[in-house]
């Protein structure tokens, strides 16, 4: 039984296969171990936080100031759009 046993290992190590075989698993172990959540280390307080609401009037749909007379027109043709 043994002497079966090791004939068939050594004819499949004697295969040009083994190699490819054996770097498929390598890879696909390798995979799984570098895909593990680990903690990270970045620190809690300088995480995004909501800042709340605004104060103050919202003061949306103007211009920004400083807008070019061709800027302007075009923010004013889509304003116009937008309102239709």
């Amino acid at each position: 039984m043994l002497t079966h046993f090791v004939r068939a290992v050594s004819s499949v190590l004697a295969k040009k296969e083994w190699p490819w075989t054996l770097a498929a698993i390598g890879f696909f172990v390798g995979c799984s171990v570098s895909n593990v959540d680990t903690p990270s280390s970045v620190d809690p307080s300088s995480a995004a936080r909501d800042p709340g609401v605004r104060g103050g009037v919202a003061g949306a749909g103007a211009p920004f100031a400083g807008l070019t007379k061709t800027e302007l027109a075009f923010f004013s043709a889509g304003k116009d759009d937008f309102a239709e």
